[in-house]
């Protein structure tokens, strides 16, 4: 048999391994808590922007077309692509920042500086401002540039570019003509850049 005295001294250096067992429990149950909650964060945010990609899209596509009903009363289309002549959906300036509505800012001379150019501003503003008050509850930016007539009679490159929450951007390309003597402008190709 052990002395009495021995026997507390045992006990005495076993008595912090339960609380150092306990304090570990709890910091492996933080960590698991803390990858859930980030998970979970990640996956609505992703949610998010999924839900904001196609209103990008549609927002950059409706930009072309506002630009090609405004193309089809302009006579020299080579004034659009000079920069002289812009559409009748613009919100002040061609130049400056602008605040977006998450609170972001778009510097319009920036924009305009991209390869295959030189891209002049024809068409910019809020979404919403095409419409009438409340028919339509986007967040986005749009512009569209023009460049490059090839003919006199006239052939244009637009791009369209929407600027939305949380950085979305998306670009519609389009190639748009009109025959001599017709004023009507037609889209002959579209296209989405990686």
């Amino acid at each position: 048999m052990l002395p009495t005295a021995r026997i507390r001294r045992v006990f005495r250096r076993e008595e912090g391994v339960a609380l150092l067992v306990a304090l570990s429990a709890i910091v492996i149950l933080m960590a698991l808590g803390a990858g859930l909650i980030l998970t979970a964060t990640s996956e609505a945010m992703i949610a998010g922007n999924f839900r904001l990609a196609p209103e990008a899209r549609y927002v950059a596509e409706s930009g072309v077309e506002r630009a090609v009903a405004d193309l089809a009363g302009v006579g020299d289309w080579s004034q659009v692509s000079g920069g002289l002549v812009r559409s009748t959906f613009v919100d002040g300036a061609p130049s400056g920042v602008r605040m977006l509505a998450d609170g972001s800012t778009l510097d319009l001379a920036r924009v305009v500086l991209l390869p295959g150019g030189p891209w002049h501003l024809y068409a910019y503003g809020n979404i919403r401002s095409l419409l009438a008050p409340g028919a339509i509850d986007s967040r986005f930016y749009v512009i569209v540039m023009a460049a490059g007539v090839v003919s006199t009679g006239g052939v244009l490159e637009l791009r369209s570019e929407a600027y939305g929450p949380r950085g979305t951007h998306k670009i519609i390309e389009a190639t748009v003509a009109k025959a001599a003597g017709d004023p009507t402008a037609h889209i002959v190709s579209w296209r989405q850049p990686p």
